[in-house]
């Protein structure tokens, strides 16, 4: 994995030959200024035509919950621009209660995001991730 990415919001690591992304999220409560220097920043390391081949791990254990009605409205309405055309991502939580929230968030985001599964387990989070990237490292060939 090499990082490509790094701001007061997340770290992001890229390996290509394996299709796939992992997202680091650090424990900077989400604004929607926070959000739109996110979305730019993952646009511009990842661009939209380079994502039907990559997996992304979001690892959101250090993310703070989001508390806030305006935060999440923010964050919801970020979701599709965020993470649009990934072929799959998964989500590693620390917490059930985490883990409840980030799959409620998924269920409302609009289709065609990709295959989603959220994790507890980090090996659990790596092993899909890394199934999901086989797939299309086999379909490339």
């Amino acid at each position: 994995m090499i990082e490509i990415e790094e701001n007061e919001f997340a770290r992001i690591e890229l390996d290509r030959d394996a299709h796939i992304v992992l997202l680091v999220r650090k424990p900077v409560p989400f604004t929607p200024e926070v959000i739109e220097r996110a979305i730019g920043d993952l646009q511009l390391s990842i661009p939209l035509r380079e994502r039907p081949r990559l997996v992304i791990l979001q690892d959101l254990r250090e993310s703070p919950m989001v508390r806030d009605e305006a935060a999440e409205k923010a964050l919801m309405a970020a979701i599709p621009r965020f993470f649009a055309k990934f072929a799959a991502r998964a989500i590693l939580m620390k917490t059930p209660v985490g883990r409840l929230q980030a799959t409620r968030f998924a269920s409302s985001a609009p289709v065609g995001l990709g295959e989603l599964k959220v994790f507890l387990d980090e090996k659990e989070a790596w092993a899909w991730t890394r199934a999901e990237a086989a797939k299309l490292k086999n379909a490339a060939r």
